[in-house]
């Protein structure tokens, strides 16, 4: 519900899930880590990201890249980037059309946004 727009119920219906199974991956925060970041909460973003305790999951790594990035946090930025190309390394050739697969264009320009200042030069 959440990534089809409706945020709101799309986190109350995450949370419930995650509070039903105590042991539910750390990924399973993503949804609210896309809230946070959408809304430009970049310290929410950030606090929740580094929750996601996955760290061979690109999509972890990409959360942490941006959410570092878009406050000027640049060491760090560059540290996940440098992960997130570890185990994508043609992620700058595919990120745009990844995202746009389940994510509404303009959060995918804010996320491209993210890694460009991250250091991703030739994402499109």
């Amino acid at each position: 519900m959440a990534f089809a727009g409706d945020w709101e119920r799309g986190g109350v219906l995450t949370e419930k899930g995650m509070q039903l199974n105590a042991n539910h991956p750390g990924w399973h925060g993503m949804t609210a880590w896309h809230d946070a970041y959408r809304r430009k909460d970049y310290p929410k973003a950030l606090e929740l990201a580094l929750k996601l305790n996955a760290p061979k999951n690109p999509g972890v790594q990409r959360s942490l890249t941006v959410s570092y990035a878009q406050p000027g946090t640049s060491a760090e930025a560059h540290g996940s980037l440098r992960d997130l190309l570890a185990l994508v390394p043609n992620y700058a050739q595919v990120a745009r059309e990844m995202h746009s697969r389940w994510l509404e264009p303009d959060l995918v320009e804010h996320m491209i946004e993210g890694l460009r200042k991250a250091g991703l030069t030739d994402a499109y």
